[in-house]
């Protein structure tokens, strides 16, 4: 297209160009002012590509690795420390202080150290040194060996066959379940057995043992020691130093050994022996058999049909209820006296002598009968001679 203007740039009219005869419509069209620019161009369709769902990435979480347990050997300071097993056979020191340590399950050897120390073994068979002071010791089931070390310690065995030893200080050892060992050594310790067949040995000291439920072995040792067998049938023996001693419900053997000691055989048919020294023995109930042994001994059967035997020395002798039997030798060099001879169901019997009751020589003495042996002399108290026949003597 064309765009005509006037020399001074006015537009301009149709008339100035070609007159007003002229007709448009014959020839080229001419703009009124200026040509209209092109429409703009329509912008092209713009096609949006689909939306491409991609899939959720599934992450596998990576296999979680247990780290294996491995023993621990730990050592505490000289504070109060706090020591814990893995649960496997470990090693913990408590060092100086007063700590406490666990061992849990495994077989742990565990050290108190100096300090009054708490020290749990737990399950396992579990070695503990409580160290010096006074310690508290636990084992737990397994079959465990405690050391109380010097001070006063308490140590409990728990369920299992234990080792408990208090060595120096006045210690307190629970046995527990099993069959347990029990030890003092220096102090004066005391021992609970509790169930089982247990060994209670109270070496140095005015020791006190318990038995409990089983056929346990109880010794004194040195020192004047209190010992009771309790239920089972036990050994109970005194040692050194003037005992008492106890045998309880079952077939017991109680004896002092040496020193002036005091023996109850209590329930069932038990064996009391005095040994050395001056002793007063008790049978209690049961057919029991008792023993002096050397020394001026007091025997008493108590109910049961009971054998008292003297030995040597100047003895004392009371069958109480039941038929007994006062036994002697026709050699021994004392003077013995029988306190409660019934003539109804009581006998004697003499070793070592005459064959026949004949050849005895029996004399009365105000109220008293008196057999007279070799060396010594049997008295029998509040009898008379006349009711005194072979039926009441056993020879030989």
């Amino acid at each position: 297209m064309i765009e005509i203007k006037s020399a001074n740039g006015a537009p301009l009219e149709r008339e100035d160009l070609f007159g007003r005869a002229f007709e448009w419509a014959d020839h080229i069209p001419i703009l009124e002012r200026s040509v209209a620019p092109p429409p703009p161009p329509t912008p092209p369709v713009i096609v949006t590509p689909p939306v491409v769902v991609t899939p959720p990435v599934v992450v596998t979480p990576p296999v979680e690795m247990t780290p294996p347990v491995v023993s621990l050997t730990l050592k505490g300071g000289n504070g109060a420390d706090l020591l814990t097993g893995a649960g496997k056979n470990d090693t913990l020191a408590g060092g100086g202080g007063n700590d406490t340590i666990w061992g849990h399950a495994g077989n742990d050897s565990l050290q108190g150290d100096a300090g009054n120390d708490t020290i749990f073994g737990g399950d396992g068979n579990d070695l503990a040194f409580g160290g010096d002071g006074n310690d508290s010791m636990e084992g737990g089931n397994g079959v465990d060996t405690f050391y109380g070390d010097d001070g006063d310690d308490i140590i409990f065995g728990g369920a299992g066959d234990d080792g408990l030893w208090g060595d120096v200080g006045d210690d307190t050892l629970y046995g527990g379940a099993g069959n347990d060992t029990l030890g003092g050594y220096i102090g004066d310790d005391v021992f609970f057995g509790g169930d089982g067949n247990d060994v209670v040995w109270g070496n140095k000291g005015e020791d006190r043992g318990w038995g409990g439920w089983g056929d346990d072995t109880l010794g004194g040792g040195e020192g004047r020691d209190i010992m009771y067998g309790e239920g089972g049938n036990d050994l109970v023996w005194g040692g050194g130093g003037d005992d008492t001693l106890y045998g309880g419900i079952g077939d017991d053997t109680v004896g002092g050994f040496v020193d002036n000691d005091v023996a109850y055989g209590n329930e069932g048919n038990d064996s009391v022996w005095g040994n050395v020294g001056n002793d007063r023995l008790y049978g209690n109930e049961g057919n029991d058999l008792l023993g002096g042994g050397l020394g001026h001994d007091t025997l008493n059967g108590g109910a049961g049909s009971d054998t008292l035997m003297g030995g040597e020395g100047n003895d004392y002798f009371w069958g109480g209820d039941g038929e007994d039997t006062f036994h002697f030798f026709f050699g021994q060099q004392a003077r013995d006296i029988i306190g409660d001879f019934n003539i109804s169901e009581d006998l004697i019997r003499i070793q070592g002598g005459p064959s026949s009751f004949k050849s005895l020589k029996l004399s009365q003495n105000e109220g008293d009968v008196h057999v007279h042996l070799k060396n010594g002399t049997i008295v029998i108290k509040d009898v008379d001679v006349s009711d005194l026949g072979s039926e009441h003597f056993w020879m030989g």
